[in-house]
């Protein structure tokens, strides 16, 4: 299958001071991983491909986004990809990461829309409630069982699979 995993910009208070282009290890893990499996991965590192990107988030004065825009971002996923594996790490980032997500969706309506990540860990029921577009979370350690996901989806028994 033809898999895209994004990373999307890191959000922080305006106000904040810390270092939040620390490289994405968890796609990274999961890329090797599907590789492996004989898939073929792309990748889109919002954050890595424009650190020097800095905007104020819509909606959120108080916030700021680091790496690419959503426009940015969907208009670099490869318009094969059949997966697009989200990394949702933090909850302050979810009021961001749910627009995202929509975007994603109206672009690629046919495509499996995935996320792992620790937010998703915290609240599953939450994100797939509070996001329709979204089809699968990834719960704990993603190498695994983004492989068994992509094995029942080509095969048609993904209705076996926890949604």
């Amino acid at each position: 299958m033809n898999i895209c995993l994004v990373r999307p910009p890191s959000v922080a208070g305006i106000n904040s001071v810390g270092l939040h282009a620390c490289p994405p290890i968890g796609p990274a893990y999961l890329a090797a991983i599907l590789k492996k499996n004989g898939h073929t991965v792309t990748a889109v590192d919002a954050v890595g491909e424009t650190l020097e990107q800095w905007r104020v988030v819509p909606d959120f004065p108080e916030a700021i986004t680091q790496g690419l825009s959503i426009s940015e971002i969907v208009n670099r996923i490869d318009s094969s990809s059949e997966v697009i594996g989200i990394s949702g790490m933090f909850s302050n980032e979810w009021p961001f990461t749910k627009p995202f997500i929509a975007a994603i969706r109206d672009r690629f309506p046919e495509a499996t829309i995935v996320m792992g990540g620790e937010h998703g860990n915290a609240v599953p029921e939450y994100c797939l409630n509070d996001c329709p577009e979204l089809d699968y979370l990834i719960l704990g350690e993603g190498e695994v069982p983004i492989v068994e996901l992509l094995d029942a989806l080509q095969d048609g028994t993904n209705h076996k699979m926890k949604h």
